[in-house]
């Protein structure tokens, strides 16, 4: 997919990463719910709400479920049953990681969140606020110095 973007639609790579991290944030928010003990993290979740994001974040002709499978850390959980196809976070770390991503951007509390979640959340701060994307997502532990100027 992102030789697809980068050659045929013009796009940067920069560009084409940045709606991809998009699309896993906003995929991992979806599989946030809340259960009699709290908030809980789900699974799976189907594939069209994937593509409702790859929609979303990557409105150009050639952007598919399955080019974002093939260019993230979102993988299919199982063998597609008649329609549906259930999709996942190849590790639940990432899964944490990306809902975490997802609320730091939005500027909100990770309180409550199970795993990781509110550690990483802690740890977040975008270098450029509102914008997507790896190159704005930044923690010390990740860019060591870049926080301190």
């Amino acid at each position: 997919m992102n030789r697809l973007l980068v050659d045929e639609e013009g796009l940067d790579t920069e560009t084409v990463i940045d709606r991809l991290m998009s699309v896993m944030e906003a995929t991992a928010l979806r599989m946030v719910h809340r259960d009699g003990q709290g908030i809980a993290l789900t699974e799976t979740i189907d594939e069209h709400v994937v593509a409702e994001e790859v929609e979303r974040f990557l409105p150009i002709p050639g952007a598919s479920v399955l080019g974002v499978l093939l260019n993230s850390v979102l993988v299919s959980a199982g063998n597609r049953q008649g329609s549906t196809l259930r999709i996942g976070f190849l590790y639940r770390v990432l899964q944490e990681y990306f809902v975490a991503a997802a609320l730091a951007r939005q500027g909100l509390s990770a309180d409550g969140f199970p795993g990781e979640v509110p550690a990483l959340h802690g740890e977040i701060t975008f270098v450029s606020p509102g914008s997507f994307g790896v190159s704005t997502l930044c923690s010390d532990r990740l860019c060591p110095g870049l926080m301190a100027r």
